[in-house]
Protein backbone atom coordinates (compact mmCIF):
# COMPACT_ATOMS: atom_id res chain seq x y z
CA UNK A 1 0.00 0.00 0.00
CA UNK A 2 3.26 2.47 0.89
CA UNK A 3 4.73 1.78 -2.67
CA UNK A 4 1.03 2.57 -4.27
CA UNK A 5 0.95 5.77 -2.51
CA UNK A 6 4.63 7.05 -2.98
CA UNK A 7 3.75 6.44 -6.88
CA UNK A 8 0.41 7.70 -6.99
CA UNK A 9 0.65 10.98 -4.81
CA UNK A 10 4.44 11.51 -5.38
CA UNK A 11 4.71 11.02 -9.07
CA UNK A 12 3.42 14.78 -9.52
CA UNK A 13 6.02 16.43 -7.03
CA UNK A 14 8.83 14.17 -8.80
CA UNK A 15 8.62 15.76 -12.58
CA UNK A 16 5.27 18.21 -13.01
CA UNK A 17 4.90 20.56 -9.92
CA UNK A 18 6.11 24.31 -9.91
CA UNK A 19 5.28 25.69 -6.72
CA UNK A 20 8.12 28.13 -7.22
CA UNK A 21 8.64 31.28 -9.11
CA UNK A 22 12.34 30.11 -10.12
CA UNK A 23 12.70 27.26 -12.78
CA UNK A 24 16.08 26.02 -10.64
CA UNK A 25 13.97 25.68 -7.36
CA UNK A 26 11.28 23.64 -9.19
CA UNK A 27 13.95 21.50 -10.86
CA UNK A 28 15.68 21.16 -7.15
CA UNK A 29 11.91 20.13 -6.35
CA UNK A 30 11.62 17.53 -8.73
CA UNK A 31 14.76 16.07 -8.20
CA UNK A 32 14.41 16.03 -4.42
CA UNK A 33 11.20 13.40 -5.30
CA UNK A 34 12.75 11.90 -7.84
CA UNK A 35 15.89 10.54 -5.74
CA UNK A 36 13.36 9.97 -2.78
CA UNK A 37 11.16 7.87 -4.77
CA UNK A 38 14.32 5.92 -6.52
CA UNK A 39 15.85 5.01 -3.11
CA UNK A 40 12.41 4.24 -1.44
CA UNK A 41 11.70 1.67 -3.73
CA UNK A 42 14.75 0.62 -5.03
CA UNK A 43 14.20 1.75 -8.58
CA UNK A 44 16.40 4.04 -10.77
CA UNK A 45 13.45 6.08 -12.94
CA UNK A 46 13.98 8.81 -14.85
CA UNK A 47 11.99 12.26 -15.62
CA UNK A 48 10.38 10.93 -18.75
CA UNK A 49 9.93 7.88 -16.29
CA UNK A 50 8.07 9.82 -13.39
CA UNK A 51 5.46 11.77 -16.34
CA UNK A 52 4.40 8.60 -17.71
CA UNK A 53 3.72 7.34 -13.97
CA UNK A 54 1.98 10.15 -12.85
CA UNK A 55 0.18 10.17 -16.51
CA UNK A 56 -1.21 6.78 -15.77
CA UNK A 57 -0.93 6.58 -12.23
CA UNK A 58 -0.94 9.84 -10.72
CA UNK A 59 -3.53 11.07 -8.05
CA UNK A 60 -4.42 7.40 -7.61
CA UNK A 61 -6.49 7.58 -10.93
CA UNK A 62 -5.75 3.55 -11.40
CA UNK A 63 -5.61 2.12 -8.48
CA UNK A 64 -5.56 -1.46 -9.90
CA UNK A 65 -2.85 -0.11 -12.82
CA UNK A 66 -0.53 0.70 -9.87
CA UNK A 67 -0.45 -2.62 -8.20
CA UNK A 68 0.29 -3.91 -11.61
CA UNK A 69 2.98 -2.18 -12.00
CA UNK A 70 4.62 -2.43 -8.39
CA UNK A 71 3.80 -6.64 -8.75
CA UNK A 72 5.75 -6.52 -12.36
CA UNK A 73 8.57 -4.96 -11.26
CA UNK A 74 8.23 -1.43 -12.10
CA UNK A 75 7.93 -2.80 -16.37
CA UNK A 76 6.64 0.58 -18.03
CA UNK A 77 5.25 -1.25 -20.56
CA UNK A 78 2.46 -2.02 -18.03
CA UNK A 79 1.57 1.61 -18.13
CA UNK A 80 0.41 1.94 -21.43
CA UNK A 81 -1.74 -1.13 -21.56
CA UNK A 82 -4.98 -0.72 -22.56
CA UNK A 83 -6.49 -4.14 -22.04
CA UNK A 84 -7.42 -3.39 -18.70
CA UNK A 85 -10.79 -2.21 -16.28
CA UNK A 86 -10.07 0.79 -14.62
Amino acid sequence: DVKCKVLEWFSRAACKSTPFRRAVDNTALHIFFLNGINQYLDTRFNVEDMREIYTYLGNACNHQKTIRFIESGYDMAVLEDEHEVG
